[in-house]
């Protein structure tokens, strides 16, 4: 049965792909994370940054507190979250053999 989990405080990491960990129910997830470039504008609005000086505070590395991240998962097993890949997720891990789960911004 397809579920959704919400998040509202997590990190971000940037190294060519955009890297997301969080903790949920006392497990911490870390994994590449599908990011638009309008929804982090939403974020960093959300977050009540300035767009200019986050680009240059940003080194890579922020966490994030105001803003809620909603993801759809498979299921919960063994108190471990199994996620649900995109379609553009799948493509990326059948042809590049990369994960990379997306959510949605919750306003």
């Amino acid at each position: 049965m397809q579920s959704k989990i919400r998040i509202n405080e997590f990190t971000l990491s940037y190294y060519g792909i955009y890297i997301i960990e969080f903790e949920y129910k006392n497990r911490r997830y870390k994994f590449n994370f599908y990011l638009p470039l309008f929804d982090l504008f939403k974020i960093i609005q959300n977050e009540n940054l300035d767009v200019e000086n986050f680009k240059e505070d940003f080194d890579f590395r922020h966490t994030f507190t105001k803003t809620i991240l909603e993801f759809d998962i498979f299921e919960e097993k063994n108190e471990k979250v199994v996620f649900i890949n995109s379609e553009l997720g799948e493509y990326c891990e059948e042809q590049y053999n990369i994960q990379l789960v997306d959510a949605k911004i919750v306003d």
